[in-house]
């Protein structure tokens, strides 16, 4: 399982579910340094991930925008940050999705 087809599954996921998806996986061109690989925004919410594969670890710079999302989810519920991997993202994606976006 490469980061691409994690990203692919999530993007179409949500897609159906009528969110629009930003795809920021390091295959695109433009490359926000220490910003998180998708964010999907639909039906009043904001959800964002960072995808990690095998080794791959948080940078420092990622660590501190997890810490910054941490604390607008601290404010409101309708902001989502995770953080998935080839072992967990099919369970983590479906269930950040709203019963009503289903």
């Amino acid at each position: 399982m490469i980061k691409n087809d994690i990203a692919k599954y999530v993007r179409e996921l949500y897609r159906k579910a009528g969110y629009k998806v930003f795809n920021f996986t390091s295959n695109i061109k433009i490359r926000t340094k220490d910003w998180v690989d998708i964010v999907c925004v639909g039906h009043g919410r904001i959800i964002l991930y960072e995808i990690k594969v095998g080794k791959d670890k948080c940078s420092p710079g990622q660590i501190e925008t997890g810490i910054q999302l941490a604390a607008c989810m601290a404010v409101s519920n309708q902001i989502v940050y995770a953080i998935i991997s080839e072992k967990d993202y099919k369970e983590v994606a479906e269930k950040l999705l709203s019963p009503l976006d289903k």
